[in-house]
């Protein structure tokens, strides 16, 4: 054997291995770690387009306009285009002859929000829809990104923040903190209103008939709308005013001279003997009496709505204060004048009359307010406010009877005295004889 030869062969094979290590060496440590690599950092996310192998950029199908590419088991792409995954934070090599990338920022959905999606790529959507229920479609997603944090592609979907309570009908919102998720707080109930028919749940478009009850929801805005009822009782009153006080009920001077000097009880708006004050018009309720005086009383009615009539009472009225616009009001102001102008003024003052009134609008109140689908807890007279010409004669009567009592006392007891003073006397004599 040729020592020269042999010598020769290891120089060569040498030469190659140190070939192959300078290669491996540029490969790895110049092309792939310094021209290949991507650092992503925490809370974001690569968007990565594939522009096909290289050299030969064409060997690879164009995917479709408006789709995402989908990766095989080992991750390469089988089309040309935008990937739909997206690669979290940490390391990552992708070569710029065959690929470019962007870094983007993960979605966040903070406590207290929602995020809204609309896909920009798929099909369109079937004719009379405009929820997708599922990928492959464009138009707003059914569901809604809950708090958290998403990796989104921005060629792909869109996402818009909106408030847990985006949902609710504004009249209705009920007051809470920023980061407070309960859609529906203790004490109230959900009315929904689907915008769009269901075919997933089966429910149809309109108000439903179940309620939602207090607690978490995460309810897409474009899908459905609440109407958040309090359930329980409200207070509606109906308070007679003095022209330019601004207050119910203002303070009237006691007269002069009479049994009311310096007694302040009977200050009430007109239930003094004073002039009778001016009334501020569409305050309380105004009406004549039988005998044509004019009558103003004060009226509180405690009402409320129950979880099952709910529905029907948005179907009909819409939110509460509309049921106190159009039902309560209006229902109250009518039933009292009706009631009231049957009776002379001195039977709405005093007596049983004046009971019977009372009975009689709760009775009719409650009625009325069943058959709308309400509840009433009661309804109270406060106060009837007559003419001094009705009130004085009134008032002086049962002034006389009240002296006549107190005199008939004061003679009662003088006669008991001397009765206990004459049997006094009878047994001290018997005891001296």
């Amino acid at each position: 054997m040729n020592p020269f030869r042999s010598q020769s062969l290891s120089q060569v094979a040498g030469a190659l291995l140190v070939a192959v290590l300078l290669v491996q060496v540029a490969y790895f440590g110049i092309w792939q770690w310094t021209i290949c690599r991507i650092e992503v950092p925490a809370g974001s996310s690569l968007l990565v387009r594939y522009m096909g192998p290289w050299p030969f950029g064409t060997t690879r199908p164009q995917a479709p306009e408006e789709t995402l590419v989908q990766t095989d088991a080992a991750g390469r792409p089988l089309q040309v285009g935008i990937l739909e995954a997206m690669p979290g934070s940490g390391r990552h090599f992708y070569s710029p002859l065959e690929y470019e990338t962007q870094l983007v920022k993960d979605e966040v959905v903070p406590p207290g929000k929602i995020g809204v999606v609309v896909s920009k790529i798929g099909k369109p959507l079937p004719e009379g829809t405009y929820l997708a229920d599922e990928k492959g479609y464009r138009g707003i997603l059914r569901k809604v990104l809950t708090p958290g944090r998403y990796r989104i592609n921005k060629y792909g979907f869109d996402v818009k923040i909106v408030d847990v309570d985006a949902c609710a009908e504004p009249g209705t919102k009920v007051k809470r903190r920023a980061e407070d998720p309960t859609l529906i707080q203790p004490g109230y109930v959900g009315v929904v209103t689907n915008k769009a028919s269901d075919p997933r749940t089966k429910e149809d478009r309109g108000i439903q008939p179940q309620v939602l009850q207090p607690g978490i929801y995460f309810i897409n805005p474009e899908e459905k709308r609440i109407n958040i009822i309090s359930i329980g009782y409200s207070e509606t009153s109906l308070t007679v005013e003095a022209l330019g006080s601004g207050t119910a009920g203002p303070t009237q001077p006691a007269p002069a001279e009479g049994p009311y000097r310096g007694d302040r009880r009977g200050d009430r708006l007109g239930t003094t003997t004073a002039d009778d004050p001016l009334y501020t018009a569409g305050k309380g309720i105004e009406f004549p009496s039988s005998d044509g005086f004019p009558i103003h009383l004060d009226y509180t009615a405690i009402w409320g709505i129950l979880p099952v009539q709910a529905p029907d009472v948005v179907r009909q009225f819409g939110t509460l204060k509309d049921v106190e616009q159009k039902v309560i009001l209006p229902q109250i102001e009518s039933i009292c004048r009706l009631h009231g102008s049957r009776r002379g003024a001195v039977d709405l003052l005093v007596g049983d009359t004046r009971e019977q009134f009372q009975n009689e609008t709760s009775a009719e109140l409650e009625r009325v307010l069943t058959a709308k689908k309400l509840s009433l807890l009661f309804g109270l007279t406060r106060h009837i406010y007559v003419p001094k010409a009705v009130r004085e004669p009134i008032q002086k009567a049962k002034v006389a009877d009240e002296l006549t009592k107190t005199r008939d006392q004061e003679q009662l007891t003088a006669t008991g005295s001397q009765k206990n003073n004459v049997r006094y006397d009878d047994v001290f004599v018997q005891f001296l004889a």
